[in-house]
């Protein structure tokens, strides 16, 4: 194992001229103590192409929505109805799987903060929920309401914006949860002919199947609006002028895995734990919050995991140097390890019992049932054993 010196602060920082304050708001060692870690100088470019790679999934997915939904507004047969459905669900999936690895915190440009357009707002853009669907289409009850029947509001991409979270943070205008409303329907009953141009439109308040062609401009739109906001974070992650991929540059390796850390702990607490898992069940009108959860799990293995293990040990192939998790020698392995100090030693461990912790919450949270409770606990679980890696690695 080789020494890497924790110096200096975690947060990735941005630079312009003149030069920014400093980014990143993780906690900066209180000492200079050495911790054995044995992670390739490579890993802030191994993070980077992860970023890339799983933004560049989510933004092909997008494509091939805004294609399925450019069918299903020309034909609104059933079939069409179910290709966009399976469409917005492989998107909605590979958007999730980016978060964890995407999530590491940069601190922005001033003019992006005036603009509305750090990460933080382009993914309330993408994925703002709870959301009021009277806000957007017809429900029990109210034939004739939200935008789609609104005639008097103009179809564009600047009138969406405008309308987004125009009243509150339940009004949203676009994203995918707005998508999955218009394909899905109130009660995940929506019909195809919702979409069919050559429907009757009927008026009265007890068939609200009115402004199908109306329906579907919007549907379009928000196919347009989601992949070109996809695009925005995707380049951001470049590797050769993305200003996220720069800011990445300038720090070291064990700062990009603690960077790595923290946007996993956000992930679990505020994604999983409190979102998802949380009091509102998720993709509540495709009633898919197992796919959901899978998700996010999926994206949270492959970025703590990137080659199967945490950066802990011997020589791996995919980016970073690694240990198989199942070995049953670990324990002898640490101990052979002559030059091994005690804060070396304790971060190791700490790391071992993260993978424990993961590999327990996979096995909860990958067949959701009803009853979510299990997976919570393993991933309170996770969240502390992670917790429990940041510091030792800041000893």
């Amino acid at each position: 194992m080789r020494r890497l010196l924790l110096i200096g602060t975690l947060l990735l920082s941005a630079c312009s001229e003149p030069p920014p304050p400093t980014p990143l708001s993780l906690p900066v060692p209180a000492s200079d103590a050495k911790v054995e870690l044995s992670i390739r100088a490579d890993y802030s470019q191994h993070l980077n192409a992860s970023a890339h790679n799983a933004l560049s999934r989510a933004e092909e997915a997008a494509a091939s929505l805004r294609l399925a939904i450019s069918q299903l507004v020309v034909d609104g047969s059933p079939t069409q109805l179910a290709l966009a459905r399976e469409a917005w669900r492989n998107s909605y999936s590979a958007y999730l799987e980016s978060l964890a690895v995407s999530g590491i915190p940069v601190v922005e440009p001033p003019e992006w903060v005036a603009a509305g357009i750090t990460q933080d707002a382009v993914h309330t853009l993408l994925n703002s929920w709870p959301m009021e669907p009277g806000y957007v289409d017809y429900v029990e009850g109210y034939a004739l309401t939200g935008i789609v029947n609104d005639t008097t509001l103009t179809l564009s991409r600047d009138q969406l914006l405008a309308q987004h979270r125009f009243a509150d943070t339940y009004a949203a205008s676009i994203g995918y949860p707005v998508i999955e409303f218009l394909l899905w329907g109130e009660d995940g009953q929506r019909p195809a002919s919702d979409y069919d141009p050559n429907a009757e439109p009927r008026l009265d308040e007890t068939t609200p199947v009115a402004h199908q062609v109306r329906r579907g401009e919007y549907l379009s739109l928000l196919g347009e609006l989601l992949q070109d906001h996809l695009q925005r974070l995707q380049m951001r992650w470049d590797s050769n002028n993305g200003y996220y991929a720069m800011r990445l540059r300038e720090v070291d390796a064990l700062s990009s895995f603690r960077a790595m850390l923290h946007s996993a702990q956000d992930l679990i607490e505020l994604t999983l734990l409190n979102r998802y898992l949380g009091q509102d069940s998720s993709s509540p009108y495709s009633q898919s919050q197992a796919e959901d959860v899978q998700a996010l799990m999926l994206g949270l293995r492959r970025a703590l995991l990137p080659g199967g293990s945490l950066p802990i040990s011997t020589q791996g192939e995919n980016g970073i140097d690694r240990r198989d998790a199942a070995d049953d020698d670990i324990d002898a392995m640490m101990e052979s390890e002559g030059d091994l100090d005690e804060a070396s030693d304790n971060a190791a461990h700490a790391q071992e019992k993260t993978l424990a912790a993961l590999t327990a919450s996979d096995s909860a949270c990958l067949n959701l049932s009803e009853d979510i409770t299990p997976c919570r606990e393993q991933l309170l679980a996770l969240l502390a054993a992670i917790q429990a890696t940041q510091d030792h690695l800041i000893r």
